[in-house]
């Protein structure tokens, strides 16, 4: 049962369709009226199956009435998830978090992403591709049987480059090698990053070293989703404070951010 609360808008949704798109990765998509002002950045909350804890998804389309998802199975709530069909009801909690900022005329934003990172910046790039900034990306997977969710890429006609560790699809390198260069050629004033968090590590370095804004998407696991249970922390500036992914996050300034 879904019990309706006006700040957490849950929700039974009909699952309208899925399909596998790559190794062990699927394409949900779901009829959600009242989550189409959902932004690029943020989240919904799934139950799956008979698990009470729910699952976090970053929203990877948001268009008409319509939410789609991209998940990689990696447990038993998404691999419930994946034997769901059309029809099928979900029930879902949302949009929760924070989006990433919309962007500023004649910007020049570089969206970087790893696996399953690719998602909020995919939404991203399509939500904005009619505003009168420049973008490009760049994604990076483990192999060419790994790759998806670039279709929102193509749709808004930003370029992408592809990274792959074996080398099977892209170059075979690390999405984050070569990004000094990628930044300076493309005159980038904005970074926009979701991935592993080593990778995210790696490109607020950069970012900083460079002076260049940026903004990551941090993943995590969340019981709640609502900030009650302090599950989802990370820690931020010099001190001992900490920051909820789920309601202050998941989009936070890198800087802010108290990296490992």
């Amino acid at each position: 049962m879904c019990v309706e609360k006006s700040r957490l808008r849950c929700l039974q949704a009909p699952i309208v369709a899925q399909e596998r798109v790559a190794e062990g990765i699927f394409e949900l998509r779901f009829a959600a009226p009242r989550l189409s002002h959902s932004l690029p950045g943020q989240f919904i909350h799934l139950l799956c199956g008979d698990s009470f804890l729910r699952r976090p998804f970053s929203i990877h389309r948001a268009e008409g009435e319509e939410i789609t998802i991209l998940y990689r199975l990696q447990g038993a709530g998404t691999n419930w998830l994946s034997r769901q069909r059309e029809g099928g009801l979900l029930n879902v909690l949302g949009p929760l978090g924070s989006s990433f900022a919309s962007p500023r005329e004649n910007e020049r934003i570089l969206l970087v992403g790893g696996g399953m990172g690719i998602a909020p910046l995919a939404f991203y790039a399509e939500r904005h591709s009619h505003f009168p900034t420049e973008m490009i990306a760049m994604a990076g997977f483990r192999s060419a049987s790994q790759v998806a969710g670039l279709q929102p890429f193509h749709r808004a006609r930003v370029p992408l480059s592809l990274y792959s560790d074996d080398g099977s699809s892209g170059e075979r390198n690390r999405v984050t090698a070569g990004l000094s260069e990628r930044i300076s050629e493309f005159g980038a004033n904005r970074i926009l990053a979701c991935g592993p968090e080593e990778m995210m590590k790696s490109i607020s370095a950069i970012a900083e070293k460079m002076n260049l804004p940026c903004q990551v998407s941090l993943e995590r696991k969340m019981a709640c989703g609502t900030g009650l249970c302090l599950g989802c922390i990370v820690p931020v500036g010099n001190s001992e404070n900490y920051r909820r992914v789920c309601v202050d996050g998941p989009v936070f300034d890198a800087r802010e951010i108290r990296w490992s």
